[in-house]
This record gives structure tokens, sequence and C-alpha cells, in this order.
């Protein structure tokens, strides 16, 4: 996960990867976390998240 994005180096080296490698970005993250909504409870203490707001 990254706020500022990744290089075509991380990019590259997701790709070819024999671990499957999932870049998270900024925008993306912010879609999961609005897409979610209310978690089940037993999700949400595992994976310790916090509602936070912001403007735009």
């Amino acid at each position: 996960m990254s706020t500022g994005g990744f290089t075509k180096d991380a990019k590259y080296e997701a790709d070819r990867g024999s671990i499957p490698v999932f870049l998270l970005d900024l925008d993306q993250s912010s879609e999961i976390v609005r897409d979610c909504g209310e978690m089940y409870m037993e999700a949400q203490s595992l994976m310790l998240l916090t509602k936070i707001f912001w403007p735009t």
C-alpha cells in the first residue's frame, strides 16, 4: 500500500513475482473503505481500521 503511487519498477516486480502481490494506492484504498461500509465486528477487530474523515 502506498499513498504516493508506485514506480514502473515496483509494478513490474509485482507482476512478475511468483507470489501474487496487489499494489494498493490511496485512491483504491479509499474506494474499498467507502464501498465496504459497515463491516462485521469480527472483521473490524482483525483489521484494526479507524474511520477518519477529511474534507474533499
